[in-house]
């Protein structure tokens, strides 16, 4: 995949097969990759702190999660969004048919829970191995138990990031960390995606602020914010 430098963070281009690729590459390698998921938002708030820049200078892999930056690195190259709802059941596939593990970190007080997260899993992939947990105290000594090749985690933007990055190292057996912020919540069922014709729209933003309004301020920031930042900052 095609790596360029976009108002001071990395961008991989590329096709969702070019990126599933790569990632079950990073699943079969010896190394530790932590996998970015870029979106408007993200951009809007690495403007203010530079250690998301940081963080996506040091990923291994950084996919464009969004409209509104999808169409702002157009002119760099071709671009296929791979949205985490997309995303996650497709390495939950790829893991269960390789017999890898999967680990998900989840917020406390989130929409979806270990118990409906684990439900929903094996109604989808019987044959899954997977275990979660919400973050504790106690989460770092459970995951280096289970020892999971994937670890997803569930904290939002940018928490999930700085928490991968600041605990990636204390997980030897985690070959892939991947911050996937509501995509679980699609998997449970405890949200619904948009509509598929708003999301070939590009209005996924729309249908999040009907349906979830007490989200106003992350939307605001992931589409006025977006365009102000990049228009005038």
């Amino acid at each position: 995949m095609q790596a360029i430098i976009y108002r001071g963070l990395k961008v991989h281009l590329g096709t969702r097969a070019e990126a599933f690729q790569t990632l079950t590459n990073f699943l079969t390698s010896t190394g530790q990759h932590q996998v970015v998921t870029l979106n408007p938002e993200y951009v809007v708030l690495a403007s203010k702190n530079q250690t998301l820049v940081e963080i996506s200078e040091r990923a291994s892999l950084c996919l464009v999660d969004g409209i509104g930056l999808a169409l702002a690195v157009r002119g760099f190259g071709a671009l296929e969004r791979y949205p985490g709802a997309d995303l996650v059941p497709d390495l939950c596939a790829y893991c269960t048919t390789q017999q890898m593990k999967i680990g998900i970190v989840l917020r406390p007080g989130g929409l979806s829970t270990p118990e409906n997260v684990q439900k929903a899993l094996q109604q989808k992939f019987p044959d899954i191995s997977a275990d979660v947990w919400y973050e504790d105290e106690l989460v770092e000594g459970r995951i280096q138990v289970y020892a999971p090749t994937l670890l997803f985690v569930v904290l939002g933007q940018p928490q999930q990031d700085l928490w991968i990055a600041k605990n990636l190292a204390t997980f030897p057996s985690v070959h892939v960390a991947i911050g996937v912020g509501g995509a679980i919540d699609f998997l449970t069922g405890a949200r619904r995606r948009a509509p598929r014709l708003m999301r070939a729209l590009g209005v996924e933003w729309l249908w999040r602020l009907v349906t979830q309004p007490r989200r106003f301020v992350r939307v605001f920031r992931a589409t006025f914010g977006f365009w102000y930042t990049i228009l005038f900052q």
